[in-house]
């Protein structure tokens, strides 16, 4: 057998997430309490009473995401758990890197809380959105893309593209794709065009940000968001976490490249199941669990 831990990112957040695991593992709040005291927000406050809508903000649904993901992590490893790779969708990467031993917990919260400082601001000063594409290939979704005036952002899975760019053209757009033969479009829940050029600024800010910092090299290989390729390298990382920030998630050529590489188990560690469908979309002869299943809550 050969294993990924496989971490999901924005959008995965629900109310009560990671609170199941409170009774077994009281751990738990000790972990919220150190990510409050360095992120100096009221973490567990919003997952466990919200309003859902303050917990789906991006200052506050980075970090609440990164550090559900690492309970989860950290109590898998616990177990004796160690998988030959690991990746991460978008800020799930981040979790990824914190898994292979390239920062810790409170260091991997400043990364997380920078990163979503710099998507907020930039979400309000340039505005756009996000939105799922159901039903055409990859290569359609880019070319209608490119007429509206969008930039495909996630590459998920057979059939599924998202795309992003200015709120008007992503009006025009429904239509366009639509027309062209799309089964469905879906909106995204997000404040801004993230994975595109609107976020070419907080990329090159995040980038300045992280290059002091002392990153550890990779204990583990980690699958890039970007280049579907191994991080090796602690510089490896950094060039990563902030060129992803304007460059597309190619989540299905990372499981495929996993697959290739002999993966056949994957494990999605952190909150809800979304990633798990899409992967036992790319690759249906892998075995896909998930870790609530595997510790039993």
């Amino acid at each position: 057998m050969t294993l990924a831990a496989v971490f999901p990112g924005q959008g995965s957040q629900y109310l009560s997430m990671g609170l199941e695991l409170v009774d077994r593992y009281p751990e738990v709040i000790d972990v919220f309490a150190v990510a409050e005291d360095v992120t100096d927000q009221p973490l567990a406050e919003m997952v466990s009473k919200g309003p859902k809508e303050l917990l789906d903000e991006t200052i506050n649904a980075q970090p609440a995401i990164f550090t559900v993901n690492y309970l989860y992590w950290r109590i898998l490893k616990q177990k004796g758990f160690h998988p030959d790779y690991v990746a991460g969708h978008s800020l799930g990467e981040l979790s990824a890197c914190l898994a292979a031993g390239v920062f810790s917990f409170e260091e991997g919260l400043r990364i997380v809380k920078r990163r979503a400082e710099l998507m907020s601001r930039a979400a309000l000063e340039t505005g756009g959105g996000m939105m799922a594409v159901l039903g055409l290939d990859d290569e359609k979704v880019a070319e209608v893309a490119a007429a509206v005036g969008l930039q495909p952002a996630n590459y998920n899975c057979p059939g599924q593209v998202v795309v992003a760019g200015p709120n008007r053209n992503l009006e025009q757009g429904g239509d366009a794709f639509k027309s062209a033969g799309a089964g469905k479009v879906v909106r995204l829940a997000v404040s801004g065009a993230f994975h595109s050029p609107a976020m070419a600024t907080p990329a090159r800010l995040f980038g300045d940000w992280l290059h002091p910092l002392d990153f550890h090299d990779p204990q583990i290989p980690i699958i890039s968001n970007a280049t579907a390729e191994p991080l090796l390298s602690a510089d490896d990382v950094k060039a990563a976490l902030a060129s992803q920030l304007v460059r597309p998630v190619r989540w299905q050529a990372c499981i495929e490249r996993l697959a290739q590489r002999g993966v056949d188990t994957f494990i999605e560690v952190g909150p809800g199941r979304v990633l798990s469908g899409l992967i036992e979309r790319i690759a249906p002869e892998a075995k896909v669990e998930h870790v609530a299943d595997r510790l039993n809550v």
